[in-house]
């Protein structure tokens, strides 16, 4: 063997080892993040948990926080988009209220590309642990999707679809600054519901869209949270 196969040879196994490393390494991070989203998801929710369940919850979330790398992120973006019920989606809410900032923009990536309406919704409903400009964005976009996002529904004239779940996360967190009237007023719950016929659902978007770029611009310069 010649000392250009040589050299040839020893990079090779150079970088298979590495790469065999950085593999090792992101499945035993997986299995890190895995094990506290596991132990965190056990807890009741945040407004159900005890002091001790809180500080349990904080002390759980503080072992995803530090997993701060984009395949961990991808480890939670995928529970999130496979999340099986409303609770568990409260408590990956509250989760994501306090990662790191660079999520922010992964999570953002992974929503915009979803391409499957019942992951969609999971992504929407916890959408405004984000809330600011990209949040607004991310859900006036979806206002032009009428598939729904219910199971088996498909041609359900009464299934909740896309755009309607982003009207109530929309209307829940800005919409009491908007000049508008949508939903029928009932208190409490989601502005649009299995019940409410398609034509009012149309209207109510259309008139909420037209309000929030009517104030914020084209751009939505919608404030954060603070």
């Amino acid at each position: 063997m010649n000392t250009r196969s040589i050299k040839v040879f020893v990079t090779s196994i150079a970088a298979f080892t590495a790469t065999q490393f950085s593999s090792s390494q992101s499945t035993a991070e997986s299995a890190r993040l895995n094990q506290a989203l596991d132990a965190y998801m056990r807890l009741p929710t945040p407004v159900e948990r005890s002091r001790a369940e809180a500080l349990e919850a904080e002390k759980r979330a503080a072992e995803v926080r530090a997993l701060n790398t984009s395949s961990a992120h991808a480890v939670l973006l995928d529970r999130i988009g496979n999340a099986s019920n409303g609770h568990d989606l409260a408590k990956y809410h509250d989760l994501l209220k306090n990662m790191m900032p660079n999520m922010k923009s992964e999570f953002f990536a992974r929503a915009n590309g979803e391409s499957n309406p019942l992951s969609k919704r999971r992504f929407m409903r916890v959408t405004d642990a984000f809330w600011g400009q990209d949040a607004a964005r991310f859900l006036v976009a979806q206002l032009d999707d009428k598939r729904s996002t219910e199971p088996n529904t498909q041609t359900d004239p009464r299934a909740v679809r896309v755009c309607d779940i982003a009207l109530n996360v929309l209307d829940k967190n800005i919409g009491k600054e908007l000049d508008i009237h949508v939903g029928f007023g009932t208190g409490g719950g989601d502005t649009i519901v299995r019940d409410v016929p398609i034509e009012k659902r149309d209207q109510w978007i259309a008139t909420l869209k037209a309000a929030l770029i009517a104030k914020y611009g084209p751009d939505l310069n919608v404030p954060d949270k603070k």
